[in-house]
C-alpha cells in the first residue's frame, strides 16, 4: 500500500490572444508512508478556453465524478475508503481519474453544460461518454451527470457495459450549506445500484467548520450495503493547512445477516 497525502503539482496558462487561453494541469502523489513506488500517478491535462466554452484533454476527473465530490464536505480525508477519496454513499466512479479524455464545457447564463468522450484506445473501440446539465443562482446548484460506459470501461472505477445517472444540488443560506447526491447505477449484470448522500457544512467561524452527512447503499453487495454518519470538525491552523477530528460509524443492511 501507499499513502500519497503528499501531492506535487504544477500548473499555469497563456495571455489571453483575441479571447483564447491555453491551460494545463498535472499532479503528482509523493508516498510519505507503506510501501511501492515512491510517485503515485494522480493527473495531467491541457486544453483551451474563451468565450466559446472550455475544451480539455488529457488523464481528468469526470463531471459525473466532480458533481459528487463537491457535495461531499469530507472529500479525501479518512472518511473515504482506504483513508481518502469519497464518502460512503457516493459510488465508486466519485473516486480516481479517468484516461484517453476529450472533454467539452461551457457556462450559457445560470446553465452550466457539459460532454465529452473517454477513448478506448484497445481495438474493441468502445468509447465511454459523459454528458450533464446544471442550473445555479448565488445560493443553490441542481444538476444531473449521466455516464454510459463501453465494453472496457476507460472511466476510472466503472464497469464495463453499464450506465449511471447522478442528481446532485446544493443550498447554501448564511452559515450554512446542505447538499446531495443521489445514483443509480445499472450494471451490466445484477439489479441497478442506488447510492443516496446528504451533507451539511456549517461554518462556525473564520477558521472552524463543522459538518456532518449521511450516506445509504443498496443492491451494492453483502460488504457494502448499509447506511452510514460522519460528524467532524475542520480548523484552519494556517494559511494552507487545514487539521480535521471526525467520527464515522457504518451498519450493514440488516438483509445481509
Amino acid at each position: 500500500y501507499v499513502i500519497d497525502w503528499l501531492r506535487i503539482g504544477l500548473k499555469g496558462s497563456t495571455e489571453e490572444v483575441d479571447g483564447i487561453s491555453a491551460f494545463y494541469h498535472l499532479q503528482t502523489g509523493a508516498a510519505i508512508a507503506g510501501t511501492g513506488s515512491a510517485l503515485t500517478e494522480r493527473f495531467f491535462l491541457a486544453g483551451i478556453k474563451g468565450d466559446f466554452g472550455k475544451v480539455v484533454v488529457g488523464r481528468s476527473s469526470t463531471p459525473y465524478k466532480m458533481a459528487g465530490l463537491k457535495v461531499d464536505p469530507f472529500y479525501d480525508t479518512a472518511a473515504g475508503k482506504g483513508l481518502s477519496g469519497a464518502s460512503y454513499g457516493l459510488s465508486g466512479m466519485t473516486n480516481g481519474w479517468s484516461d484517453n479524455t476529450f472533454a467539452y464545457s461551457k457556462v450559457v447564463g445560470d446553465f452550466s453544460l457539459n460532454g465529452g468522450v473517454y477513448l478506448d484506445d484497445t481495438v474493441a473501440d468502445e468509447h465511454d461518454m459523459n454528458f450533464g446539465l446544471a442550473y445555479s443562482q448565488e445560493d443553490m446548484t441542481v444538476g444531473f451527470q449521466y455516464l454510459s460506459i463501453g465494453d472496457t470501461g476507460v472511466v476510472a472505477n466503472s464497469g464495463a457495459d453499464s450506465s449511471a445517472i447522478r442528481f446532485h444540488g446544493s443550498y447554501t443560506t448564511g452559515p450554512w450549506v446542505v447538499s446531495g447526491s443521489i445514483e443509480s447505477v445499472d450494471p451490466s449484470v445484477g439489479d441497478k445500484q442506488s447510492f443516496i448522500y446528504l451533507a451539511t457544512a456549517w461554518e462556525a467561524s473564520e477558521k472552524l467548520k463543522i459538518a456532518g452527512s449521511y450516506g445509504a447503499v443498496d443492491d451494492v453487495s453483502v460488504a457494502d450495503n448499509g447506511s452510514a454518519i460522519t460528524v467532524g470538525a475542520f480548523f484552519q491552523l494556517l494559511e494552507k493547512t487545514n487539521v480535521y477530528a471526525l467520527f464515522s460509524a457504518f451498519s450493514a443492511d440488516d438483509s445481509a445477516g
